[in-house]
């Protein structure tokens, strides 16, 4: 951005000199000279003030870039991976041996092996719910955070 700043100062520059040399004052005619003169300055001074107010944004901008880089820690904004420990995810399971119903991850039916989620009783294969937890924390079906002690607040419309 400097680079490019002092690229049109430079170019400014050379275009006052050869707006002012006396060769092109002299091809300007006598009684026009004072309002061309005046409108070659005004357009040049509204240039600067922009070209002034894009520089000063940029020193702004790059001041709080700064800023951020030198007080927010490099990580902060990667994503943080959530999962239950062993112990919650044990705490939370019951084994069911007779469960005839579907699991609600493969749908296949769980004959054997099953187990229960304590807080709302939701059944799964072991290994399907095992493998769920391992990236969620939330029932597959109603969503409850598994890592919650208490039990889940059953509220329906009909209570009020």
């Amino acid at each position: 951005m400097e680079n490019t700043i002092l690229e049109i100062i430079q170019s400014t520059t050379e275009g006052r000199r050869n707006f002012f040399s006396p060769d092109t004052i002299r091809m300007i005619n006598y009684r026009d000279r004072p309002a061309v003169i005046n409108h070659y300055l005004r357009t040049e001074t509204a240039h600067m003030d922009m070209m002034l107010r894009l520089f000063a944004q940029q020193q702004t901008n790059d001041i709080a870039n700064s800023i951020v880089r030198l007080t927010v820690p490099s990580r902060f904004l990667e994503p943080v991976r959530v999962t239950a420990t062993q112990e919650q995810i044990s705490n939370s399971l019951i084994t069911r041996e007779t469960q005839e119903s579907p699991c609600a991850i493969c749908q296949d039916t769980i004959s054997s092996g099953g187990v229960v989620l304590r807080h709302c009783s939701h059944g799964y294969h072991r290994t399907c719910i095992l493998q769920w937890l391992s990236s969620s924390v939330r029932c597959p079906t109603c969503r409850h955070d598994i890592r919650e002690t208490g039990q889940a607040s059953q509220t329906s419309s009909a209570s009020a």
